[in-house]
């Protein structure tokens, strides 16, 4: 075999090997943060049975924020970002329980995504979602029809900038995706610019990474 041609070789054995190495790092991560949320979830339970068992004020607290007011193990599953909505959702949807713990999880899922559930149903009360379950129906739907929602208030020509944009920002992470379609546009005209600056605002003060968006992207997608 000729020089070049080991060279060549050499070169598409590295790339293989650089693009087997990715993807196993990439699954390792994923499966980092769905073990990391299991993990501080199930030390935020041994905390509160704790806190049950030695009679302590909290204990006869019926407030879950009561419970993750000074929890580190709860700010490690917010530390986690948008890579952990997968999992609480997970969590959430297979749970046979609907209490306190699972409430929690709702909590940790609307604190990350930075979307208002009850703005988003329209809840003069704010009570959208009386439990988790509940909560958990709601936010599936939410995330299921997020795309279309957002387009659709993007696009209306009965609502003003301001007015567009307090609807999107609702959404919090679940709009990105279709803010950045918008904003790439460029089609859009120049009276378009202002409602692409207050939009690209929203989008910034989340601040995501390009992978954040993409793992959003699929959160979104999945079914």
């Amino acid at each position: 075999m000729s020089l070049d041609k080991k060279r060549k070789t050499s070169i598409v054995f590295a790339l293989v090997g650089a693009l087997v190495i990715g993807g196993v790092a990439m699954d390792k991560k994923e499966a980092s943060a769905a073990e990391q949320v299991q993990i501080n979830m199930e030390k935020i339970d041994k905390s509160i049975q704790r806190e049950i068992r030695e009679h302590t004020d909290l204990s006869f607290s019926s407030n879950p924020y009561d419970y993750i007011q000074d929890s580190e193990y709860y700010d490690n599953v917010i530390e986690l970002g948008v890579a952990a909505l997968p999992e609480l959702e997970n969590m959430l949807k297979t749970s046979e329980n609907n209490g306190r713990n699972e409430y929690i999880v709702a909590i940790a899922i609307e604190e990350i995504s930075h979307a208002d559930v009850n703005s988003i149903l329209e809840n003069p009360d704010g009570c959208g979602w009386k439990n988790a379950k509940e909560f958990s129906g709601e936010w599936a739907a939410i995330k299921a029809e997020a795309n279309i929602r957002v387009e659709k208030i993007i696009q209306s020509n009965a609502l003003g900038d301001k007015e567009k944009v307090a609807l999107i920002s609702d959404y919090g992470v679940l709009a990105v995706p279709t803010i950045e379609q918008y904003i790439s546009n460029k089609k859009i005209g120049r009276s378009g610019n202002g409602l692409k600056d207050e939009l690209t605002q929203v989008m910034n003060s989340y601040g995501l990474s390009t992978e954040e968006v993409s793992i959003v992207s699929d959160y979104i997608e999945a079914k």
